[in-house]
């Protein structure tokens, strides 16, 4: 006994059932038709469908052929899947393309290719000359923002060379004339920087501006690198120049060169030294090492050691010398010449003398060698034997006494003489202005603050 549901059900599929019955009898071949008329009626429905099928990929492959250039005169038929490509094209590179297009239908079973490149010349120079007139005429309809770009850049560099002529503004800003240059370069590259990016940006052409910056930022990595001694050199330039660790014609001690400054250039400090001979430090060693200024302090202390017998009187020794010292010329009173006993030894005693003098009216290296020649002069005459390192013996004179024997000192002491004139030397001096008044380019200026 069936329900009223599985009835429902039922109904509905036989309602189904006669509903698509003539729709599908229309699709389905006449079954009461004979065998052959059959197999006719559907070869000519798969043949109707594959000839449309070809002329689709026909038109569609001319369409596309006539888009692009240099493959507008291609042939093309297809048969079966099969597309044929036949005619000219003016280069290899044309027919690849063609057929690497044609290959790429939806339906290509194969692509024969059958293409020639032409030999033709005008239609080689067709397209050059096509291409030309194009950018010939683009060309013409930029030249009215061409010409006011380069107004415009014309305009700031004028300007940027107007500004950095100026001096009174520099003047104001620093003393130093390395620094002021330094200004004014950079000035006259802001203005110029300024004028070729507003004249880009007339033309539209701001792309350029962040290649030309990529480019440039390159560039410099790569010159920093391959010059970086020379920029080493400019930069200690430009700090020794706002320094002024010393300036023209002062006795300084740079890396173990001894001399007096000639000049600083932007490269190098050049010295003379004592004999006469030209130096040239590069200023990055300058400014990393050591300097010894023997100028900048007018008053400068020489000392020397003369040896004594071990059985002399060390205080009187020290005495004498001492006020041969101060009875020297060119020594100076204050401060005091100062003597102390140096070091001990098996055959003598180390006294060591020292006294100050002011430079700018005495040589160092003179006094030095005459207050030496004082000193012992005072000790031969006082009879303090000054020994050699050997084993000795010496009839009494004069000049020396027994050792243990007391020295009677006179009671005033004789003048001194001096052998030589210890004034300053000023050969070197002569030859530094010499140098100086031949050439320019100094950075040091006696006017300015001082390190």
């Amino acid at each position: 006994m069936r329900s009223p549901l599985t009835r429902v059900l039922v109904l509905a599929g036989v309602v189904a059932v006669t509903a698509s019955a003539p729709a599908a009898a229309q699709e389905l071949p006449n079954l009461d038709a004979p065998a052959a008329e059959r197999d006719g009626s559907a070869r000519s429905i798969a043949q109707a469908s594959s000839k449309a099928e070809d002329r689709a990929i026909e038109e569609r492959l001319r369409e596309i052929f006539g888009q692009v250039e240099g493959l507008g005169a291609v042939a093309v038929e297809v048969n079966s899947g099969v597309i044929r490509l036949s005619g000219e094209v003016l280069s290899g590179r044309a027919r690849e393309k063609a057929v690497r297009i044609a290959g790429q239908l939806q339906g290509a079973v194969e692509v024969q290719d059958q293409l020639v490149e032409t030999r033709s010349l005008e239609r080689r120079l067709r397209p050059i000359l096509a291409d030309l007139r194009e950018r010939s005429m683009a060309f013409v309809g930029t030249l009215p923002l061409l010409v006011v770009s380069l107004l415009v850049f014309a305009f700031f560099l004028v300007l940027g060379r107007f500004a950095a002529a100026r001096d009174a503004p520099y003047r104001r800003l620093t003393r130093n004339p390395f620094a002021q240059d330094l200004l004014r370069q950079a000035v006259h590259v802001g203005f110029v920087v300024v004028g070729a990016v507003l004249a880009l940006e007339v033309l539209d052409a701001t792309t350029v501006v962040a290649a030309v910056a990529g480019v440039a930022g390159l560039a410099g990595l790569a010159v920093s690198f391959a010059f970086r001694d020379l920029a080493e050199n400019y930069i200690a330039s430009v700090l020794l120049s706002l320094r002024q660790p010393f300036l023209a014609d002062e006795h300084v001690v740079i890396e173990g060169h001894e001399g007096r400054v000639v000049r600083l250039t932007l490269r190098a400090t050049i010295l003379i030294d004592l004999d006469g001979n030209h130096v040239r430090i590069p200023n990055a060693k300058v400014f990393k090492n050591t300097i010894l200024n023997y100028s900048r302090n007018p008053l400068r202390r020489f000392g020397f050691v003369v040896g004594v017998a071990t059985d002399a009187d060390v205080s009187e020794a020290l005495g004498l010398g001492v006020g041969t010292l101060k009875r020297m010329p060119g020594v100076v009173a204050d401060p005091a010449p100062q003597a102390w006993v140096e070091s001990l030894g098996d055959w003598n005693v180390g006294l060591r003398f020292t006294a100050w003098i002011d430079q700018r009216e005495t040589g160092w290296f003179k006094a030095r060698g005459e207050a030496m020649r004082l000193v012992k002069q005072a000790f031969d005459a006082g009879g303090i034997v000054m020994p050699e390192p050997a084993l000795s013996v010496r009839a009494p004179t004069s000049a020396t006494r027994e050792p243990g024997a007391v020295a009677q000192p006179a009671a005033t002491p004789p003048p001194i003489e001096l052998a030589v004139d210890i004034s300053p030397d000023t050969q070197v001096e002569h030859a530094i202005e010499k140098d100086r008044a031949s050439a320019g380019g100094d950075l040091l200026d006696p006017r300015r603050p001082r390190e």
